[in-house]
């Protein structure tokens, strides 16, 4: 049987699901773009904090929404004539709802985090791993084979079913054990390697990687840096009149707390940093990528500049 197709009974099929949450998340987009336009530096100023302001947003949202307060569907879900309720086929409460969006929004308020890796961010590098990749894959793989019911884990954690409005069947428990055990062994694989990745990194440090990390502390430690990454890349262009050429750029990419007045001498200032504790090989251009903005998970604005430089050691 196609793990796709729509049955005729009460449960909505995968596209019905998996179109009402695209929906949903694009009205929130929208919400988030709004609250962006009006707030720009008071989001930006929050810097990954601005996070949990989308995590809230999307919790009330679908929380809200999703309870007997407001009829238990979102807009999406109206629209595509869905509904949520408890196992016996009832509305929910708002704080049982709000639970359910909670968990649903999760892996979205953790896609792109920005977290410099040492001990102290550990657990929390760890957990929006987990959140998002472990979470994440356990929702697809639900979504996609925990026929009939699809009940994904916000819905089985709170003892709550998605099915069709237009249909008067009832909603029924029925649902693979096993796919919830796979689910669960899906999210629990991820922890562990996320986890151990992360120690491994923090505790087994080639000189190269220390030296870079030893540099990205120099760049975080100025005032007006929020954050950053660095990169040692390499870049093959093969074109038919020079042929195979390869670029070595050391890549930092900070995130600044407000726009500096002149990006190029900031970004200059910057790799001077950068290369006072991680010079680098002669062959390479360092490449200064400076962002100043916001990211709500449901939403984000930047302003951005690039600068290569070649002569920063000199």
């Amino acid at each position: 049987m196609d793990t796709l197709t729509e049955s005729a009974g009460a449960h909505p099929g995968f596209w019905r699901r998996l179109g009402a949450f695209v929906i949903d998340t694009t009205i929130l987009g929208i919400v988030g773009a709004l609250i962006g336009f009006a707030a720009f530096d008071l989001l930006a100023g929050l810097g990954e904090w601005a996070r949990l302001l989308g995590l809230g947003l999307a919790t009330v949202y679908f929380g809200a929404f999703g309870s007997k307060m407001l009829g238990g569907s979102t807009p999406a879900q109206r629209l595509l004539k869905l509904r949520v309720v408890s196992l016996e086929g009832g509305q929910i409460s708002l704080g049982r709802s709000l639970v359910r969006g909670l968990v649903l929004v999760a892996p979205m308020a953790c896609n792109g985090i920005e977290l410099t890796l040492t001990p102290a961010n550990l657990v929390v590098v760890a957990f929006a791993g987990v959140t998002l990749f472990g979470l994440g894959l356990a929702q697809l793989y639900l979504l996609i084979f925990n026929r009939p019911t699809r009940r994904l884990a916000h819905d089985l954690l709170t003892g709550t079913v998605v099915v069709r409005s237009d249909r008067t069947a009832a909603p029924g428990t029925s649902g693979g054990t096993t796919h919830v055990r796979v689910a669960i062994g899906i999210v629990v694989g991820v922890a562990v390697i996320t986890t151990g990745l992360t120690a491994y990194t923090l505790t087994q440090l080639p000189r190269p990687l220390a030296e870079m990390m030893s540099a990205l502390g120099a760049v975080n430690a100025l005032p007006e840096v929020q954050s950053s990454t660095i990169a040692d890349s390499s870049t093959v262009m093969i074109t038919t009149r020079s042929g195979r050429t390869v670029s070595r750029n050391l890549v930092l990419n900070a995130r600044l707390k407000a726009w500096p007045a002149d990006p190029k001498a900031e970004a200059r200032k910057l790799g001077k940093a950068l290369v006072a504790r991680h010079p680098p090989a002669p062959d390479q251009n360092v490449v200064v990528n400076i962002r100043y903005g916001f990211n709500m998970g449901i939403a984000s604005s930047w302003r951005s500049y690039s600068e290569t430089f070649s002569d920063l050691t000199h």
